[in-house]
């Protein structure tokens, strides 16, 4: 087996299907025989197992179904859907994604070429809840051209680092990559990493720890589904991406020196913009008590906060115009 493509799902039948009909589509005759699809369903409710099981009596492609006694969570929904695979590579895909045209005929040209990769990640497309384009999406600076970076390389890696423009550069976008399955077969789960909603990174950073070769490919290969985020938007799913990077920092990082340089593409995915606004819309508590401690962590230095803090304070413009609007908004007490 060459490919395994595993997905995560849970009561999106209708994504689901989509998803599935275009990578069975896409797939050359020449490797029907060395695909497989493993399905990991959190105990769907709207019809994912009769879907499944009518697809696995008429495809010619090797489908896997796990349906789990109960909802165990995303989290676990990932973890068990990459165990199920035993192609020499994994590609975990979200059930709302889609492949964009082409895709596969580039991926096959690469995954039956030299081994060059270890890991294979490619940019996306943003598109609507109807998967119509808004933006393509690059995950490193865009003047960035296809190319190999090799961990094993200290300055390689802070250098890849620095070029990240968006945690997708770090894996955060499930679909955005294909990975040798080794990754996850030669390792033994981390159970803290449950709750983060990036358990899925434990065996991804890990893995490129151990000196890998990662490939940036600078094309658009997957329409992602924007909208229908399971994991919240704004200020919360801001909470998720702290706490979920900074653990992979003090666990699989722990005191190298390029946990630094991970960290801080953190400030690229949340500009001092985007903190105005958190602290325009969050309580007193919220900010000091749980935001701050975070961004300091995440090379935020006081000084950099204080001008938020006064900013936000300022009665000319933002508080007046723009935080008590908001609060009223949202109905949020200061």
């Amino acid at each position: 087996m060459l490919l395994s493509i595993c997905i995560p799902t849970y009561n999106r039948q209708k994504y689901l299907q989509e998803a599935i009909s275009e990578i069975l589509r896409q797939i050359p005759k020449n490797f029907i025989n060395e695909v497989e699809i493993c399905i990991s369903d959190n105990d769907s409710s709207d019809g994912t197992r009769e879907y499944i099981e009518q697809l696995i009596s008429s495809s010619i492609i090797s489908i896997k179904y796990l349906k789990n006694e109960k909802n165990l969570g995303p989290d676990w929904n990932f973890i068990k859907a990459m165990q199920m695979a035993t192609g020499k590579f994994s590609w975990l895909m979200g059930d709302d994604d889609v492949l964009a045209e082409n895709a596969m005929t580039q991926i096959f040209a690469l995954l039956t070429g030299p081994d060059i990769f270890d890991i294979l990640l490619f940019n996306r497309v943003d598109c609507d809840i109807n998967l119509k384009p808004i933006i393509n999406r690059f995950y490193l600076r865009e003047d960035i051209d296809t190319q190999i970076f090799d961990f094993s390389d200290h300055l390689q890696e802070c250098y890849y680092y620095s070029l990240c423009r968006t945690l997708g550069g770090v894996f955060s976008f499930i679909s955005g990559y294909i990975y040798k399955t080794e990754a996850v077969s030669e390792r033994r789960f981390d159970e803290s990493f449950i709750g983060t909603a990036y358990s899925f990174l434990f065996y991804i950073i890990n893995y490129i720890r151990e000196k890998k070769r990662v490939l940036y490919l600078k094309d658009h290969l997957i329409l992602c589904r924007t909208g229908n985020d399971s994991h919240g938007v704004g200020f919360n799913r801001a909470l998720l991406d702290y706490k979920g990077y900074l653990l992979i920092k003090e666990v699989i990082y722990k005191n190298a020196p390029e946990g630094l340089d991970f960290i801080s593409i953190l400030k690229y995915e949340r500009p001092f913009s985007n903190l105005l606004y958190f602290y325009c819309i969050s309580t007193i508590r919220e900010w000091e008590d749980i935001l701050k401690p975070l961004l300091l962590k995440c090379n935020w230095t006081n000084t950099e906060l204080e001008i938020i803090e006064k900013i936000g304070n300022s009665p000319n413009w933002y508080q007046s115009r723009l935080k008590q609007r908001i609060r009223k908004l949202l109905g949020r007490e200061s």
